[in-house]
């Protein structure tokens, strides 16, 4: 096979796609190795259209959209260079994978919503896309969504009354697009509708005869919101739409905020606050809780370590020489590390990723122990190590004392926890230490929560005093005191993790304060399972007239 090289300097690949306006090449640039998209139009059909794009795109920066390298003239035809993005479309995606769930829905929305927003609010003139669609949504491995093809783009005219070209995708354009008035913003958050709506129920809309069915007829199981929210996004007379991406981007979040969704991949430009939970003084109970939330879930939860000079985080979880061979590829703490990487242009969910060590499967810690001075000189700010974070993981436990607490490390946090004994002394020093917090930081008080933690039945004070004694929202539970458990402390055991098997149930009560649910065991499964069966004999036989006897 002929090697064809244009300009001198790219090197074609293979082909990634084709269509009525060009092909498009992955290239590879031979002087620099560096993987580049290409765009081949001809000069003779399809200039103005291409030249439109590339005076679009040279303009715009954000992480969602390609960036454009270079443009260039050979043999007949018109060539744009482009960011070569690697991963799926999701037309692609939908063929092997099949529908996304409600959680996945509201990620993307977000994250289109992200990109959209900054093209409507471009100045000098905002930008019309015109053209979602799966086929034009690129997924790329790290789970970012990336807007391709920006052929049919247009700036937008207040005082223009309809588009001068009708143009579109069946099925996906808004019905002013062909003719009926000018493609605004609402045109856009038609076409974004519709997209969610084919990735979620998996009905083609560009199929005739491109109607659109409530999508609760499809899956029950999705959110009266989620139904809304689609609903009114495609609706026919664009003044019944979101007027703009703030609205819809108003009413997904209450649509996340109503149902408690744990948010896993960041939109662009936004701060999307998952869970964080502070623990005052007691790295027991919060390595516990972390344990508890990543057996028995699919959370991602990372344990954000504060407590530097006298921090038991490595005994609870075994992690002394995990800890020491982590730190010592860095020369470094952990904390160090990633705060020395903040500022350079990386990525915050990769130096999270790069500077936290797992323990298990979806739990992590970001650990200063075995430090230099430099943590505790100020030079690392706290807070801007937690709101990255966050970004990353679905659950945050953030451990603090009384000598390190700080605004900046509980002001982002939902709730500020003390799991302490529930003696008089230990509540009425409680009570006046939250006191003092919540004043000088300006925390409210309202979001600090009580555990009663190694709890005595007949040693303690009574769960009803308890109750008495802290509001209902503020009193989260007890956990225990067992003596099989204080045997492993000592052990060469994960411990934390043996005492959140033992106390299951007494975790999964203070988890459902905070709508994390937790996954059924084996055995509540088989009765679950057991259940249902029975529930279809009964179903059957009344069906047929006959008794159930089981």
């Amino acid at each position: 096979m002929t090697e064809i090289i244009l300009d001198g300097k790219y090197k074609i690949i293979k082909m990634i796609g084709r269509g009525g306006m060009g092909s498009v090449y992955v290239a590879e640039n031979i002087k620099l190795n560096t993987l580049w998209a290409i765009k081949e139009i001809s000069r003779k059909h399809h200039k103005a259209d291409y030249v439109k794009e590339y005076d679009i795109l040279k303009n715009l920066n954000h992480p969602a959209l390609p960036r454009i390298f270079d443009i260039f003239e050979e043999n007949e035809n018109i060539y744009i260079v482009e960011d070569y993005i690697e991963g799926t479309n999701l037309k692609d995606y939908l063929k092997h994978s099949g529908t996304i769930d409600e959680r996945t829905s509201i990620n993307w929305i977000l994250q289109l919503c992200s990109v959209l927003k900054y093209l409507h609010s471009f100045k000098p003139s905002p930008i019309i896309y015109r053209d979602m669609k799966p086929s034009n949504i690129m997924l790329t491995k790290e789970g970012e969504l990336k807007l391709v093809d920006f052929g049919i783009a247009r700036e937008y005219k207040e005082d223009a009354q309809t588009d001068t070209v009708f143009i579109g995708t069946r099925g996906y354009a808004a019905p002013e697009q062909f003719g009926t008035g000018q493609s605004s913003f609402a045109t856009d958050i038609f076409s974004l509708g519709v997209t969610m709506y084919h990735l979620i129920t998996g009905l083609d809309p560009s199929v005739p005869p491109y109607k659109l069915q409530p999508i609760r007829d499809i899956k029950p199981n999705l959110s009266f919101g989620m139904e809304n929210i689609i609903t009114r996004c495609t609706r026919e007379n664009p003044n019944e739409r979101y007027q703009n991406i703030d609205e819809l981007i108003a009413e997904v979040n209450k649509l996340v905020k109503k149902n408690r969704y744990f948010i896993t991949q960041e939109p662009f430009g936004e701060s999307f606050k998952r869970l964080i939970l502070c623990v005052l003084e007691n790295t027991e109970f919060a390595v516990e809780l972390a344990c508890a939330v990543a057996k028995s879930t699919n959370l991602k939860t990372l344990i954000v370590d504060t407590d530097i000079y006298e921090s038991q985080l490595d005994i609870y979880l075994n992690s002394t020489g995990k800890l020491a061979h982590h730190i010592s590829e860095y020369n470094e703490s952990p904390v160090e590390t990633a705060w020395s990487m903040v500022g350079k242009g990386i990525d915050s969910r990769k130096i999270i990723e790069k500077t936290s060590l797992k323990i298990k499967k979806n739990l992590h810690i970001l650990s200063g122990v075995f430090n230099s001075a430099k943590v505790y000189g100020g030079s690392v700010e706290f807070g801007k190590i937690i709101d990255m974070s966050y970004r990353s993981f679905d659950l945050c436990i953030v451990l603090v004392n009384r000598n390190n607490v700080s605004e900046e490390i509980i002001k982002n946090a939902d709730y500020l926890i003390s799991a302490i004994n529930a003696n008089v002394d230990k509540i009425r020093e409680y009570k006046k230490h939250m006191g003092i917090i919540c004043e000088r930081y300006r925390y409210p008080l309202e979001q600090v929560r009580y555990v009663a933690y190694e709890y005595k039945k007949d040693i303690n004070l009574p769960i009803s005093i308890l109750k008495k004694a802290f509001s209902p929202p503020c009193y989260l539970g007890k956990i225990d005191y067992k003596p099989e458990r204080e045997k492993c402390r000592n052990e060469e055991v994960i411990f934390a993790d043996l005492a959140a098997k033992q106390l299951k149930e007494e975790y999964k009560g203070i988890l459902k304060h905070f709508n994390i649910k937790i996954k059924p065991d084996y055995l509540e499964r088989l009765v679950l399972f057991f259940k249902k069966i029975g529930k279809s004999v009964r179903h059957i036989k009344k069906d047929r007239g006959e008794k159930f006897d089981w």
